[in-house]
């Protein structure tokens, strides 16, 4: 694929004159059907996670979602985002909180999980397993944001890769002062 949009596989903005890609590298909703219409089969395939914790920080910050909640502080953002009435209506009743956009359940959701189809659902505890074994048997690997060293060496070596293809350089790391501390403010994340 030339380009996607985040959340969204289009086809439209595949390359064209192949017929399929051999690598797909791209911060999008996982979409299995999708993937395996325009990839190489039989292809291989990692994901990275997150804490939940640190995705959350880290798109509350990203996505200023402090400017709606302002305070001295980011810890102090965060609770009066939670403290928030609208935060637990639109959890309740949208399945997701309008403020805080993707940010609940992130990784799931990256991983194909539809989460209004989820609470929709009239077995829940049936349909997050089916969820959870349809995503053993699609991954090959999944890598740890939080142990991005080790999940790379782990990557070289599953995928038989050479040290110059792990190398990367940093880029859009967030800073230290929206660290989270406060233990009940982490539970509540």
């Amino acid at each position: 694929p030339s380009s996607t949009e985040y959340k969204k596989l289009d086809p439209d903005r595949l390359l064209t004159g192949r017929p399929t890609a051999n690598i797909f590298a791209q911060h999008a909703n996982f979409d299995h059907a999708f993937l395996k219409d325009h990839i190489f089969n039989p292809s291989k395939t990692f994901t990275i996670l997150r804490s939940p914790v640190s995705q959350f920080s880290s798109a509350f910050s990203f996505f200023e979602i402090t400017k709606l909640y302002p305070a001295d502080t980011f810890e102090e953002s965060l609770k009066l985002f939670f403290s928030s009435h609208m935060h637990d209506k639109y959890l309740i009743n949208t399945y997701f909180c309008k403020n805080c956009a993707m940010m609940v359940n992130a990784n799931s959701i990256d991983m194909g999980l539809n989460i209004e189809e989820y609470f929709k659902s009239a077995d829940q505890d049936k349909y997050l397993s089916n969820f959870l074994e349809q995503a053993s048997q699609t991954w090959d690997l999944v890598l740890i944001t939080e142990h991005f060293d080790l999940s790379l060496v782990l990557l070289k070596r599953r995928f038989c890769l050479e040290f110059e293809d792990i190398l990367y350089l940093r880029s859009l790391e967030r800073t230290k002062k929206d660290k989270v501390e406060d233990p009940s403010l982490l539970a509540k994340i």
